[in-house]
């Protein structure tokens, strides 16, 4: 058996016979070799048919394959990822639904996208229907090659609430809505975070509230409760039961608050700034790290593994943070330097107090509007 497990950096690889004959090679993901010995044992049970998905992939329709796939290959996915691919595998259904499997071709595939892109479908709903398909064939074990590539170019979103924001926002929007969006601003969890919270996920000697983590499991977390949280909370402290709930209508009253509190576009007729609940969310990770908070705390407080996503997606700096990070450099204390009014020409006229020896300014800037010529003479070859 170990002639047919090899290894490429740290992965072991194996190689078997599937059932009609064709030499199959695979990635175990395992970077033990007798683990990887398991799994290759396990690859050969489903190749000669001892699952029934594999006995008869030959005869599965699209339709069939994709219902195999949500009932038997997402046992272990977060509710709502799950729910994404219910969602997307509805369209495959409705266009591919009747294809042979084993017979789906590139041509098939990319007909389905133009058709999708007929329909008006955006080009990230048609990458995650096609992130089912892929996700379908390879719980059966089928090849993925012919699949065409699909990129969507990803452009984070900045909106969040600054402070001013936020308590206009809540002008609008009635008590049971306020605690909601003061929740999820305090917390920085996702909607379905915020609509799982239970009072029995606070431990009041403790401080802390323990957040759902519906999306995967290790985004599951406790963190210390706010200050405001606390007094608010503790208005309404219950015993068990939701302390929120699911807002069913959020994107439509946020929109019609949004309104309110910061005015119309007069051709759109659109309120000038709007938020969803991930806004709020990015509210959090924006404030914590203006506070200056390291990147890793704040990944923790939103139940990431990295801080990769809050650097590229939650975390905005504005012109305060951006003018702290500049007083740290060299002449930055030159901010408001005794001037009566803290120009830039204030500030400019008092730079010919900082010459020294050390630092003579007029050799690196010399009079008049050409720069200083000297240090860049050459000395002439008959002087």
């Amino acid at each position: 058996m170990s002639s047919r497990l090899f290894k490429r950096g740290k992965i072991w690889f194996v190689w078997f016979y599937d059932a009609e004959g064709r030499r199959v090679r695979r990635s175990t993901q395992c970077h033990d070799f007798n683990a990887a010995r398991k799994v290759l044992l396990r690859f050969e049970r489903e190749a000669q048919g001892d699952s029934q998905t594999s006995r008869h992939a030959s005869t599965l329709t699209v339709d069939d394959a994709v219902n195999a796939f949500i009932e038997g290959g997402c046992v272990d996915v977060a509710e709502a990822t799950l729910s994404m691919y219910v969602q997307k595998g509805q369209q495959l259904l409705r266009l591919l639904g009747q294809h042979a499997i084993r017979k789906l071709s590139t041509e098939d595939v990319v007909g389905y996208i133009r058709t999708r892109t007929t329909e008006g479908a955006a080009r990230g709903t048609i990458h995650k229907e096609l992130v089912t398909l892929r996700r379908t064939l390879k719980h059966l074990h089928l090849s993925i090659e012919f699949l065409p590539e699909y990129r969507v170019r990803y452009t984070p979103k900045s909106e969040y609430l600054t402070q001013e924001n936020f308590q206009a926002l809540l002008v609008h929007l009635d008590p049971p809505r306020q605690m909601w969006v003061t929740l999820a601003v305090f917390t920085g969890g996702r909607h379905s975070e915020i609509a799982g919270l239970r009072w029995e996920h606070i431990d009041w000697p403790a401080g802390t509230i323990l957040l759902p983590g519906t999306k995967t499991q290790k985004s599951r977390r406790r963190i210390p409760l706010h200050p405001l949280l606390v007094h608010l909370l503790g208005r309404e402290k219950r015993s068990s039961g939701f302390i929120v709930g699911e807002w069913a209508n959020m994107h439509r009253d946020l929109e019609v608050a949004c309104g309110y509190a910061f005015g119309i576009e007069i051709e759109t007729r659109k309120p000038t700034k709007t938020v969803t609940s991930n806004d709020l969310r990015r509210t959090f990770a924006t404030w914590l790290k203006q506070s200056g908070q390291e990147s890793w705390i704040v990944a923790k407080m939103l139940g990431h593994t990295s801080s990769r996503m809050v650097e590229l997606v939650y975390a905005q700096a504005d012109h305060a943070t951006m003018s702290r990070a500049l007083s740290n450099l060299p002449g930055g204390e030159w901010d408001n330097c005794g001037t009566k009014d803290g120009s830039l020409l204030s500030q400019v006229s008092r730079m010919s107090d900082l010459e020294t020896e050390e630092f003579p300014l007029s050799a690196v800037l010399g009079p008049g509007i050409e720069p200083g010529t000297r240090g860049f003479s050459v000395r002439c070859s008959t002087s």
